[in-house]
């Protein structure tokens, strides 16, 4: 991740489409999200906000996203701005967590 607004789609594979929750942790830097947005197997798919600031700082993890019930994922599509300075804070990067159904 740069130090700029950006968007990346992460597509799920195999058994990881297979989850009921999900939530964001940043591992490294800062950063603010935006919006994501869920989509379905079924071509379907609904825009989650995030709860509270949406600001993520080393460490934090979000609020947990539901996914509706009988539904499987196909990607996860994630708006964010990176936040800090180049010479002061390192570059942001994030972990995808899932709970299995």
């Amino acid at each position: 991740m740069s130090y700029k607004s950006d968007k990346d789609v992460i597509n799920l594979r195999g058994n990881e489409k297979e989850i009921s929750q999900f939530k964001i942790k940043c591992t490294q830097g800062n950063l603010k999200i935006k919006y994501i947005v869920v989509h379905y197997k079924d071509k379907s798919k609904i825009n989650k906000k995030t709860k509270g600031t949406g600001l993520l700082t080393k460490g934090m993890s979000s609020f947990v996203f539901n996914i509706e019930k009988g539904k499987i994922i196909d990607k996860i599509e994630l708006s964010y701005e990176a936040i800090g300075n180049m010479l002061v804070t390192k570059r942001a990067k994030i972990e995808l967590l899932g709970r299995k159904k």
